[in-house]
């Protein structure tokens, strides 16, 4: 994987890096980059774990507000940001591709994709009301801006749930989520496994119509929903009710904001195929300089493996071992 360094060298630099600015003002820009006071950031962060962010980020979320206008459906979900730096709200989740990361609560528009509102995690919040489920906390604190509209929200299991669907309903707002099916309010007789496949069961109660699809005789989706007063089957084989349908089509919003961002921050992919056809050609090098001395230092060897070759060297592999050993 190329380093900083090379993004700005002329065999791997990338030209749109290059024209922005030269590498040197870039790392002194870096080295003496800060968001906040740091002779105040100790006093504040007292009441502020975030507190060396917090004016920087807090105006990034006052732009997102404004400057969008979601629709009707809006996504949340989680998103974690990677990072191992030493704090005492830095997360690991084992199923994420990176692994420690700061976790953000996010949502974000279904149409555009476009976040409308985001905030940190950083640890158990002391303003949460007692008894108050997290996962509630964060989708009525998230949806604060947007409520009282004819929204609807779709959420996973984690945030779904029948006192939410409550909540939400008193502020002209609907969910749309799957249900874990181990909370009080799912009833005991859908749990059993033993049903046909593509069935399905409705349970209804004030504002709130729960559906257990079976796809198959050892699975069952339930998805609790606000919006669907009348629940229809597909005329399909699968005969999959429309709030499952629904439910598979507005649950991407975030999925797919975290997608663009790790496209994004990833590396171009004609500099990291050049990289790989570079590291190939220095591993043929070490191949033939190897069979002609075998009694060369294996660990010189793995030295050179790791270094970026430059034309002059793929062609002369004594002056390659020259240089490296000297």
């Amino acid at each position: 994987m190329p380093s900083l360094r090379d993004c700005w060298s002329a065999d791997l630099g990338h030209p749109d890096i290059i024209g922005i600015m030269s590498r040197n003002r870039f790392q002194n820009i870096m080295q003496h980059l800060r968001f906040d006071d740091k002779f105040t950031r100790e006093d504040r962060a007292k009441t502020d774990k975030f507190a060396a962010m917090s004016d920087v980020w807090g105006s990034f979320v006052t732009n997102c507000l404004t400057s969008c206008n979601p629709g009707r459906h809006i996504t949340i979900d989680e998103q974690l940001f990677p990072s191992k730096t030493r704090c005492c709200f830095l997360q690991y989740i084992a199923t994420k591709p990176d692994k420690f990361g700061i976790k953000f609560w996010v949502a974000c528009d279904l149409k555009s994709k476009y976040i409308c509102n985001v905030f940190p995690y950083l640890g158990k919040d002391p303003s949460r009301p007692s008894g108050e489920r997290l996962s509630e906390t964060v989708v009525m604190r998230l949806m604060e801006p947007f409520l009282d509209k004819g929204r609807n929200v779709t959420t996973d299991n984690f945030f779904t749930s029948l006192s939410l669907a409550k909540r939400l309903l008193e502020r002209k707002t609907t969910i749309l989520g799957t249900v874990n099916k181990i909370r009080r309010e799912i009833p005991p007789s859908t749990r059993r496994m033993d049903r046909n496949e593509f069935t399905t069961q409705l349970f209804s109660t004030t504002g709130a119509t729960l559906t257990v699809y079976t796809p198959n005789r050892k699975k069952a989706v339930y998805i609790l929903s606000s919006m669907h007063n009348l629940v229809q089957t597909e005329d399909t084989t699968k005969r999959k009710p429309n709030t499952v349908t629904l439910f598979n089509t507005t649950k991407c919003g975030v999925d797919i904001m975290d997608q663009m961002y790790e496209l994004m921050g990833a590396v171009p992919q004609e500099i990291l195929q050049q990289t790989l056809r570079e590291e190939q050609q220095v591993q043929e090098v070490l191949t033939v300089t190897h069979s002609r001395d075998p009694s060369m230092n294996p660990l010189v060897l793995g030295r050179l493996s790791h270094c970026t070759p430059s034309p002059s060297c793929l062609t002369a592999p004594s002056r390659l071992l020259a240089e490296s050993t000297a």
